[in-house]
């Protein structure tokens, strides 16, 4: 009987890192703990500009979004009025064709619409 052979497993292609040597006793640290002071610091400080920024972003957001809303609304006010009058001076025409009865109907919607912006 033949036996199966087996393919050597491929070494991994990354390669590990490598360990840091930690300071000797008695080392000058003068030169590393700035550095070290720095590497140790800059996650907090990342964290806390990202956040900064995320919440500065998030502020700007809501004001446009403010903006956009009170414009649009005064938009919408705007033509709610327009209608408003058209409705109005259609009151008067069917005042003259239909009769007074039908034009307080149409002079009741105006009034509503108006009420309503």
């Amino acid at each position: 009987m033949a036996e199966a052979t087996k393919k050597p497993k491929r070494a991994s292609t990354k390669a590990a890192p490598k360990p840091q040597a930690p300071l000797k006793e008695g080392a000058d640290r003068s030169f590393h703990e700035p550095v070290l002071a720095t590497i140790e610091g800059a996650p907090q400080s990342k964290r806390t500009t990202i956040k900064e920024s995320a919440s500065s972003l998030a502020k700007q957001a809501t004001d446009k979004a403010r903006d956009y809303v009170a414009e649009s609304k005064a938009r919408a006010g705007g033509a709610l009025d327009e209608v408003s009058k058209l409705m109005a001076d259609a009151a008067d025409t069917v005042d003259d064709k239909l009769g007074a009865q039908y034009g307080q109907y149409a002079r009741s919607a105006a009034n509503g619409i108006a009420g309503f912006s």
